[in-house]
Parts: C-alpha cells; structure tokens; sequence
C-alpha cells in the first residue's frame, strides 16, 4: 500500500483538507526515466497552488526561520531575524544551533544580511528591524 499523508493546506484562508499519496514512480514514455511529478497524487485541493503546496510538503517540507540574535553595542539585547527564503524542515533544528552563536552587530537596518549562507544552503539570516548603536558609553549586552 502506498503512503498515505493528510494535512491542512496553509497556501490560502481556505485551509483545504490534503490528501496526498505517494506511489512508486512509473518510467516516463519517452525517456525511460522515473517520472516522479505523477507519483504524488494530491486531492482535496480547491486550487493549482494547493496542489504544489501538497506535492512539496509531502515530499520535501519546507519551513521559514524567525527567531532572535543576541546584540553587540546596540540599543537593546536581541534583534529579530528572518530567513531570506524557507529551508528545509529536517535542518531547521540545526539551523537553529548555528545561529545561537551568532551575534550582531549594531548598526543594522532592516532587511541587512546578519549571517550569509546558513548551513551552506545559501540562505540568509536578514534582520527584522533596524538595530542602533547604544547612546550610553557603547555598553553592550549579551
């Protein structure tokens, strides 16, 4: 029997009930090779974006990262970062260990690069907000 998953789709406020079964791969007419796209069958989905979204999170599941950095001669301690894109799900822990050493900098604007390349993924870590330089003597936290 083939793997069945179910799962809320997340893509819009509609929040259709996926179904999505995964079977073994049948070779592609013309080419021989394993054609993988129709080895995932996803119902229950209202919309083509629906679809993909069940295709995706049951196969290679996705996710992105927000989280806090500890701060260096800034005006406060931590400093809201995001992911420039979504990882994927099996790395998010390790992610996550990686950035607790991380420390920024100030000054910062939102949207400047905190970390590059997290993982090797070639994902960046992008602060949230914009960071200041501490008016008092430079004091620092972390």
């Amino acid at each position: 029997m083939s793997p069945v998953k179910q799962f809320t789709c997340i893509v819009c406020p509609r929040g259709c009930l996926l179904t999505v079964e995964i079977t073994e791969p049948a070779a592609d007419a013309v080419s021989g090779a394993p054609n993988y796209l129709d080895a995932v069958r996803v119902v229950g989905a209202a919309c083509g974006r629906g679809v993909v979204y069940g295709r995706q999170e049951a196969t290679a599941p996705l996710r992105s990262l927000t989280t806090t950095l500890r701060t260096s001669g800034a005006d406060r301690p931590r400093l809201p970062v995001r992911s420039s894109a979504d990882l994927p799900l099996e790395r998010l822990l390790d992610a996550c260990i990686a950035l607790d050493t991380v420390v920024a900098q100030a000054p910062l604007r939102c949207g400047d690069v905190v970390m590059a390349d997290l993982l090797g993924l070639g994902i960046d870590m992008l602060a949230s907000d914009d960071l200041a330089v501490c008016p008092a003597n430079g004091a620092s936290h972390g």
